[in-house]
């Protein structure tokens, strides 16, 4: 079963540099073979 990580954004518009740190992130997620998900 997969941990999920929640992102969750509320303003105006999804910024930029956001974008770029959530998809590292799922880079570095996907090549660790991390039992965890994340979810925007």
């Amino acid at each position: 079963m997969k941990s999920l990580l929640h992102c969750l954004w509320t303003g105006p518009a999804f910024p930029y540099g956001l974008r770029t740190f959530i998809k590292t992130w799922v880079q570095y997620l996907r090549k660790s073979n991390s039992d965890f998900q994340l979810v925007v």
